[in-house]
């Protein structure tokens, strides 16, 4: 691996970053940034090799994801459409439910699906600020 800078570079090759992201997965823990330059239809046959490699140990797909899937998500990751993920069997433990490391995972991030203010007791500003400061009430303005 191109690990100059904790790095991993797009020129390794689909073989090695799949294994990359299998041990690293199996063993649960972030990957190193990987280089900007890797393209989607390289990142998808990474993906599809990384199943390969742990599908034997976790079983066939049970269900699938999709994430990203907000214009601002998509920007902040810089990619132009929503992501796709596959869940596989082995993925869910209901019997063994066991601490996930904060360090597990790559780039946590928030996406807010749905974002709401609600007053106490009052109605809510109507976008100008606090109620005190705007003067709107419940019978409006005053």
């Amino acid at each position: 691996m191109a690990d100059a800078a904790n790095i991993v570079s797009a020129e390794d090759g689909i073989e090695a970053l799949a294994q990359l992201v299998a041990s690293r997965w199996l063993e649960r823990r972030s990957l190193p940034l990987i280089d900007e330059r890797l393209s989607m239809e390289t990142a998808l046959r990474v993906r599809d090799k990384f199943l390969g490699l742990i599908q034997p140990l976790l079983g066939a797909p049970l269900g699938y994801k999709v994430a990203a899937i907000t214009p601002p998500a998509q920007r902040d990751l810089g990619i132009r459409e929503p992501l796709g993920g596959i869940y596989l069997a082995g993925m869910f433990s209901f019997a063994n439910i066991a601490p996930i490391p904060v360090s597990y995972g790559n780039r946590p991030i928030v996406e807010a699906k749905l974002g709401l203010a609600i007053a106490s007791g009052s109605a809510p500003c109507r976008g100008c600020g606090p109620r005190q400061a705007c003067g709107w009430t419940r019978a409006g303005r005053g």
